[in-house]
């Protein structure tokens, strides 16, 4: 889904497709190189399996982009409450910049987060880059970056089941 301001996501549960391609985020809000806000969005009760086990030749850009949930460009007043998102491909959610023209710095504030969970994800619970008032309430982030079971010397490094790496090691 891709949140447009002005909107209340409730009581879902998604899991991302097997094989999904790179930047198969289940919930994105803003966009690439965007130069308007997003803005006023709850997200209440909303879970996702980002079924990263059946997730293959996960790209480079973004570390592929098969996040959870992935904040991109210029976002405002989120809150993110009662929620999940576990063994996706990259981040449980990710907050980040894109590229762009690096006016109007910062490019995310008031973003709320409360009571949510981003366990096993390939690279990390969670990330941000350029926020001003973030908040972290009551939300768990174990077991992220890490091997799942079943990986094998000859399973490709951009391969779901391994945590993701970068420069040769895991993050």
């Amino acid at each position: 889904l891709a949140l447009k301001s002005d909107i209340t996501v409730k009581n879902f549960k998604f899991l991302t497709k097997p094989g999904a391609p790179d930047f198969s985020s289940p919930i994105t809000i803003g966009k690439y190189n965007a130069e308007k806000a997003v803005r006023n969005i709850k997200i209440v009760n909303v879970h996702i399996d980002g079924n990263r086990a059946n997730q293959h030749s996960i790209g480079t850009a973004e570390d592929g982009g098969r996040h959870g949930f992935r904040l991109i460009g210029y976002v405002s007043d989120i809150e993110i409450d009662g929620c999940s998102a576990n063994y996706c491909g990259t981040d449980g959610i990710c907050i980040f910049t894109g590229t762009g023209n690096k006016k109007s710095w910062p490019r995310f504030s008031n973003v709320v987060v409360k009571n949510s969970v981003f366990n096993f994800n390939r690279r990390h619970g969670g990330s941000a880059d350029s926020i001003f008032g973030m908040q972290l309430i009551d939300c768990h982030f174990n077991n992220n970056g890490g091997d799942l079971p079943g990986v094998t010397d000859s399973t490709p490094q951009n391969d779901g089941l391994r945590g993701a790496s970068a420069y040769g090691s895991q993050y």
